[in-house]
């Protein structure tokens, strides 16, 4: 049977006993109450019947932690600008070499934002 995976970008729930999610442009159809909400990751094991979808199986996938592989470079970048521009501003008038200046921007970006 087939399975999708996917983030539920829509739900709903009928009156009659029956529900509806969307992953991507597809609609999945199934009877109770729908065990997932919009913005959760699920896995769907459903049943081609005609042009409709039957869910036999949902679950909400695990939540996993955010792992460094997932951060956003564009974000990342900011926070460095940012860092950079405070810490030429607290050490503006010293004579600190630009290698330091580098240093304690790498240390607030870590301090502040992991």
């Amino acid at each position: 049977m087939p399975n999708e995976i996917g983030i539920i970008s829509a739900v709903n729930q009928r009156e009659s006993n029956k529900y509806g999610v969307k992953i991507k442009d597809e609609w999945y159809g199934g009877y109770g109450v729908c065990p997932v909400k919009k913005g959760d990751t699920a896995s769907i094991e459903y049943k081609l019947n005609g042009k409709y979808r039957n869910i036999i199986k949902i679950e909400r996938e695990k939540e996993t932690e955010a792992t460094p592989n997932m951060r956003d470079n564009v974000v990342d970048d900011i926070h460095l600008q940012v860092c950079l521009k405070a810490a030429a501003q607290i050490l503006t008038g010293t004579k600190v070499p630009a290698s330091e200046v580098a240093q304690y921007s790498r240390e607030l970006l870590k301090e502040l934002w992991g």
